[in-house]
C-alpha cells in the first residue's frame, strides 16, 4: 500500500487529498489519466480562445470605426466590472472580456499540466530506484 498526498491550489486555499494506491503502476496510471484530461481541456480552451480572438479583433475594429464616426473616444475603464474577494465579476461581458478570462484559464491549465507532468516524471524516476516493480 502506498499513500500519496496531493496538494492543489484553489484560489488562495490549498486542498489536500490523500489517495491510496496498491502499486507504483497505479500511481503512474492516475497521473497519466490526469495529464490526459488536462491536455484535452486545454486543447478545447485553446481552440475557443482562437475563435474568440478573431471575433474580438473584428469587434474592436467595428467599435473603433463607430466611435470615430460618432466623434467619441472609447472608455478606458470597464464600468461593468466588480471585484469581490479576488473574483472579478463582469456584467454585460463582451468578447474581449471573454478572451481575457479564457487566457487566464489557459494559463492556469498550462501551469497545472506542467506540475502534473513533473510529478509523473519524478514518480517514475524516484520509485523505480527504491521500489521493485
Amino acid at each position: 500500500m502506498l499513500l500519496v498526498i496531493l496538494r492543489k491550489l484553489r484560489g488562495s486555499k490549498i486542498i489536500v487529498k490523500i489517495k491510496e494506491f496498491s502499486s507504483v503502476e497505479q500511481i503512474e496510471k492516475a497521473l497519466d489519466k490526469e495529464i490526459s484530461e488536462i491536455k484535452s481541456n486545454l486543447s478545447k480552451y485553446l481552440q475557443r480562445l482562437d475563435e474568440i480572438c478573431a471575433l474580438a479583433e473584428k469587434q474592436k475594429r467595428v467599435r473603433e470605426v463607430v466611435m470615430k464616426l460618432a466623434g467619441k473616444k472609447a472608455s478606458a475603464k470597464n464600468l461593468g466590472e466588480i471585484h469581490l474577494d479576488g473574483i472579478n465579476v463582469v456584467l454585460d461581458a463582451n468578447l474581449l472580456d471573454e478572451f481575457t478570462t479564457l487566457e487566464s484559464v489557459v494559463s492556469s491549465h498550462q501551469k497545472r499540466l506542467k506540475k502534473v507532468q513533473e510529478a509523473r516524471r519524478d514518480a517514475a524516476s524516484k520509485t523505480s530506484r527504491y521500489i521493485p516493480r
